[in-house]
């Protein structure tokens, strides 16, 4: 089956990650450097409950829990999902905070995120280059902390540009959603207007997961291809063509090592070793995937 794991893909990642510690250690400083973007991201204002409905039939959404339950780690996920959600809240007209009040709150949470993101985008972008080509098996001899400026550069083009892609597709699958919420709320119907919630939702991260398969290596394109931003997300989209399972399968996959790794910080000083290991092994065991890919292109 095309979606499986392979089991020699991820004991290549497991010896690459127990015989190279500075995997490990980029991995720590890749982490730290999203601590200040998660912790933003949490810290959206209490109260933003979502009124979709009119007296007994009201149906309600909580802006945060939505957000932080679809995924805590992914700033854009989690604040897009919040705007979004908002948004529905003042189209449909049914909403606890004043216009004002709860405008306020999503444009100061985002002027705060937004400089933390781009730190973030910055700082990975010179860390990825010898991060991504030692998981290759590269060696010692490839820096990690002077990657170059031609790297550098390809490699925040790279990431700007797919976060470009992610935003635009996200607001293009958004507007069927919010042509019925609009609809809804001049016929003033709370089951079209629940209606036009799941259609915005949905669409939104179908949308949104079938761009990120796509542009999945796009960053790993760039560095371990030697090829600029564009032919990067070019290349890393035609090969995604009949691999989107198998990505999906070995990002969820990636992901749940992660959040075993997280489960270190139950007891604080354990997570400062279990989360970077499982990050340097989930990012691995994903270079390692794409390099299959290369290699039966």
């Amino acid at each position: 089956m095309v979606s499986k794991l392979n089991p020699a893909l991820i004991l290549d990642a497991w010896r690459k990650v127990l015989t190279n510690p500075t995997l490990f250690l980029t991995a720590f400083a890749l982490l730290l450097a999203e601590a200040g973007c998660n912790a933003q991201a949490g810290s959206y204002p209490d109260g933003q409950h979502v009124d979709l409905g009119e007296g007994g039939n009201s149906a309600w959404v909580d802006a945060e829990d939505l957000g932080m339950d679809l995924d805590n780690s992914m700033l854009y996920i989690h604040d897009s999902t919040v705007l979004v959600a908002d948004g529905i809240a003042y189209v449909a007209g049914e909403r606890n905070a004043t216009g004002a009040e709860a405008v306020g709150a999503v444009l100061g949470t985002w002027a705060a995120a937004i400089p933390i993101a781009l730190v973030l985008l910055v700082i990975g972008a010179w860390l990825l280059p010898g991060y991504y080509r030692r998981q290759r098996g590269d060696g010692r001899d490839v820096s990690l902390v002077k990657p170059g400026t031609t790297l550098f550069r390809r490699v925040l083009a790279v990431r700007a540009m797919c976060a470009a892609l992610l935003a635009a597709a996200g607001v293009v699958s958004a507007t069927p959603g919010i042509i019925l919420l609009t609809v809804a709320d001049l016929a003033e119907s709370p089951a079209l207007a629940m209606f036009g919630v799941v259609t915005c939702v949905g669409a939104v991260l179908a949308a949104w997961l079938h761009v990120h398969l796509g542009l999945l290596f796009a960053d790993r394109e760039a560095v371990l291809q030697d090829v600029g931003a564009r032919v990067a997300i070019r290349q890393s989209w035609s090969r995604a063509r009949g691999r989107r399972l198998r990505r999906l399968v070995w990002a969820l996959s990636a992901w749940f090592i992660e959040a075993l790794g997280t489960l270190g910080w139950l007891a604080w000083f354990v997570g400062f070793a279990t989360h970077p290991i499982a990050r340097a092994l989930s990012d691995t065991m994903l270079t390692s995937l794409y390099l299959d890919e290369v290699s039966h292109a």
